[in-house]
């Protein structure tokens, strides 16, 4: 019940309303180049974010050097 009460609070009809957080893909990439690709394939594939594409993705760099992707 309390996911439900978050869910209904922070999205209105689908919609983020309250709460903008990133969403991080499960993947981490050996190089940049790669992600980038992920990244163009994530703003391109309905299946991933639904009818509204996202409004912002972007390519992350981690502490051990490999490169990953957020977005919302």
């Amino acid at each position: 019940m309390v996911c439900r009460h978050y869910a209904h609070r922070f999205f209105g009809g689908g919609h983020l309303v309250g709460l903008v957080s990133w969403v991080y893909w499960a993947g981490l990439y050996e190089s940049k180049f790669e992600a980038y690709c992920a990244a163009a394939w994530i703003e391109g594939d309905k299946r991933v974010h639904g009818r509204r594409p996202p409004a912002e993705v972007q390519l992350y760099k981690t502490d051990r050097g490999k490169y990953g992707i957020r977005f919302r």
